[in-house]
């Protein structure tokens, strides 16, 4: 009976979500960041078997002026295609009418896009409650978690089948460890696979999970017989994934990784890390409450304001601000750039990997030189990262609405927002607790929190969509880390009045 009532309980969470996704979400607009870009490699991949942006593919290819491209992951475009592919009808119109909301001809694509989205969005729900569930067995806290997850999660963008990928990954790898099981070990390992191919900075933890499993292995002995199949299943499952994508780029574009923007990114943050130390005090402020005009917020504000620029060099719109300094290669990365390889602008279009290497050295350089404000400014982008936990939330609520309803949401919205302020707190305090425990399965849904946290923190400028994938797998970790506390708290509190009855 008890499977039975789990498994209505997700199908509830799932049927609610996708209602009111339905309901509220536009389903003329694309919310993927970068969407035209990722819609012209879909239609490549479809009407030419490419994986590129260009839009005269076929032209390009004719002249033999194609180079290879590498300079985005390809899981989303993969998952565009697909929905594209097996939309209602025949015909597919052109890239630039897909991705403009004013074209009817894309418009059922648009719509099948979004009903697609709104399908992972109510799994990813689903998936939370699960989760929490297999991990605790609680009642209660699984259907908080579930709550909280349907409130803040956005309603649209290719970071929502990040977060399923990684929710997926993270609870399997977890469950694995308390109960080792090679196809438990294999879902978890195709999920891995399937993220680092969705987003490439997870190429990085393929790693860092690999020692986690040797660390583990090493420490509790007892089990190692045991654990070896199941950790080898996850560990071979996600690089049989993710690998032949990597090999494919460093044959065709020379660079072995999932995506060949390393050294743009690196080049912006960079960029930002040449501000002054009044602007190093003032990102604090700007990026934690240039959204508040009045009351004592506003007031911190401009006592926090640098001298000499002010805050006007942190607008991605200004011409002479950091992002558009880093974008249109006039400021100082570029410059550096320049004095080690003179003419590498014009290796774009030519040698996309030495392009992106000569762009990593300088800034690389750069970092190094200044890194005692590189390293104050990855607090404040931390800061940046942890308020897109909560900027996007109750997307899918009708918050708007006159009345009860409207009421009612407003209201249930701003609980969500505040329990989605608390929780990398709570993550943190509780940690300690999972650390006295030795609770090493605890380890499967902290890390990767703090791997991602500290990987956007330290190398990018950490805009508020790169912490959105991370919401459920926060949410679950969290609602896991309180039911564990209470109840190692609980165990103190009766061990300590046992001798006394």
């Amino acid at each position: 009976m008890q499977p039975r009532r789990v498994a209505a309980a997700a199908v509830g969470f799932a049927l609610c979500t996708l209602g009111l996704a339905t309901l509220t979400t536009d389903q003329a607009a694309l919310y993927s960041s970068d969407a035209r870009q990722y819609v012209h490699i879909a239609t490549n991949l479809l009407r030419h078997g490419e994986f590129h942006t260009a839009a005269r593919l076929p032209d390009l290819r004719a002249a033999g002026l194609l180079s290879p491209y590498s300079r985005r992951a390809p899981g989303y475009p993969w998952y565009l295609a697909a929905v594209f592919a097996s939309a209602p009808g025949t015909r597919l119109p052109s890239a630039e009418c897909i991705s403009d909301p004013a074209c009817e001809a894309g418009a059922r694509l648009r719509r099948w896009l979004q009903l697609t989205t709104n399908v992972i969005l109510a799994a990813t729900v689903a998936g939370a409650f699960l989760a929490t569930f297999a991990l605790t067995a609680n009642w209660p806290v699984s259907i908080a978690a579930g709550l909280v997850c349907l409130m803040l999660l956005p309603a649209g963008g290719h970071e929502l089948l990040a977060a399923l990928l990684l929710l997926a990954h993270a609870a399997l790898a977890a469950l694995t460890w308390r109960q080792p099981r090679v196809v438990t070990g294999l879902a978890s390992g195709l999920a891995l696979g399937l993220l680092v191919l969705t987003k490439a900075i997870f190429q990085y933890w393929l790693v860092a999970f690999a020692l986690l499993c040797a660390v583990g292995m090493w420490r509790d002995r007892n089990r190692r017989r045991a654990l070896l199949p199941a950790c080898a299943a996850l560990v071979i499952a996600s690089c049989a994934v993710s690998l032949p994508w990597m090999v494919r780029n460093a044959v065709q574009a020379g660079h072995f990784g999932v995506s060949g923007r390393d050294g743009e990114v690196l080049a912006i943050r960079a960029e930002y890390g040449r501000m002054t130390w009044p602007e190093v005090r003032g990102a604090f402020a700007w990026y934690l409450l240039r959204d508040e005009t009045t009351g004592a917020r506003s007031r911190v504000m401009r006592w926090m304001e640098p001298e000499g620029f002010g805050y006007a060099r942190f607008d991605r719109s200004n011409r002479r601000g950091f992002y558009s300094r880093a974008k249109q290669h006039t400021g100082d990365v570029a410059a550096r750039a320049d004095s080690l390889e003179p003419g590498w602008r014009l290796l774009l279009d030519q040698d996309q990997a030495l392009w992106d290497a000569v762009l990593k050295q300088a800034a690389a350089d750069l970092m190094r030189e200044d890194w005692p404000k590189h390293a104050v400014l990855t607090l404040a982008f931390a800061a940046r990262g942890a308020s897109g936990l909560v900027s996007q939330g109750c997307s899918i609520l009708p918050t708007r609405h006159d009345g009860f309803v409207g009421t009612l949401s407003r209201q249930a919205c701003l609980a969500a927002k505040g329990i989605g302020v608390l929780t990398l707190p709570v993550l943190g305090v509780v940690s300690v607790v999972w650390w006295r425990r030795r609770d090493f399965p605890a380890a499967f849904l902290l890390l990767p929190v703090v791997f991602a946290f500290g990987a956007h923190a330290a190398a990018t400028h950490f805009i508020t969509r790169y912490s959105r994938p991370l919401i459920p797998l926060i949410v679950v970790a969290s609602a896991v880390a309180v039911h564990g506390a209470w109840r190692w708290r609980r165990g103190i509190i009766v061990r300590r009045s046992g001798p006394s009855r």
